[in-house]
């Protein structure tokens, strides 16, 4: 389905009433000005906030629909929509890449917001956007990037990636990298950040049918990363603390 708003809102918390029995209701305002650039065409995608330039304020950031980079819309790249805290957002796009899912951390420690990204149109001809999963260092102005990918998205990925999250799954205090393959073919993928813009691939589960959720978390409370993603051969996936994940069955007391 076409889209061509993106909508950013605001929850306003409101109370009423001086007794200790306090009604409290929750309203909406829609605070999207700037939104409706670029165009959007079809397709899914994911959307991140961050505060990518440092201002204080939260931005928007998206790798696109199927749209990106320039196929029936003007879609391209790494696309910022920066924030204003009032409601009104500016955009600027980097690149030539697009297609898929993005995460937003600082992977290099630096203090600056990095992005990783998975993409099915890997179009670029220059080292930014040339990769199905890619991590990009950002410069604290959100309107440059410079591919920190080595290593990669070359074991056997061929059709493309998608939604993308970044955690630290081996706990040596620095953000991995995991992402869900596009569809099939590609499958499920971690790798582990080497500190010097190289990665190592923890985990890795090709083929197999899939869609397009991924998100690490801890969900058995053991202090580790693990992974919840819409994937045929299982939904939850419990890490080990060192990089690598196994399928939590039914009733696994693992999570």
């Amino acid at each position: 389905m076409a889209r061509h708003l993106i909508a950013a809102i605001v929850i306003a918390l409101a109370t009423a009433g001086a007794t200790a029995d306090v009604s409290r209701f929750i309203s909406y305002v829609e605070s999207s000005f700037g939104l409706d650039e670029p165009g959007f065409e079809g397709g899914d995608t994911e959307f991140e906030m961050g505060d990518v330039n440092g201002d204080g304020h939260l931005d928007l950031v998206s790798v696109g629909d199927h749209g990106n980079p320039l196929i029936n819309s003007n879609q391209r790249g790494i696309m910022v929509w920066f924030g204003n805290g009032n409601g009104v957002w500016n955009h600027f796009q980097t690149g030539h890449l697009g297609y898929g899912g993005v995460a937003l951390g600082d992977v290099n420690g630096d203090g600056l917001m990095d992005v990783a990204y998975g993409i099915h149109h890997n179009y670029a001809s220059v080292d930014l956007g040339d990769q199905l999963l890619e991590v990009a260092l950002g410069d604290g102005t959100g309107t440059s990037w410079v591919a920190w990918d080595d290593g990669l998205a070359v074991h056997g990925q061929s059709w493309g990636m998608f939604s993308t999250d970044l955690g630290d799954v081996d706990g040596d205090g620095d953000l991995d990298v995991g992402s869900m393959g596009f569809g099939a073919s590609d499958g499920l993928q971690v790798y582990l950040n080497q500190g010097d813009g190289t990665w190592k691939r923890g985990f890795g589960y090709l083929h197999g049918n899939s869609n397009h959720v991924f998100v690490f978390g801890d969900v058995n409370g053991d202090g580790h990363r693990d992974i919840a993603t819409s994937k045929a051969e299982g939904t939850v996936w419990v890490g080990d603390g060192e990089g690598f994940a196994a399928r939590s069955e039914p009733g696994d007391p693992r999570g």
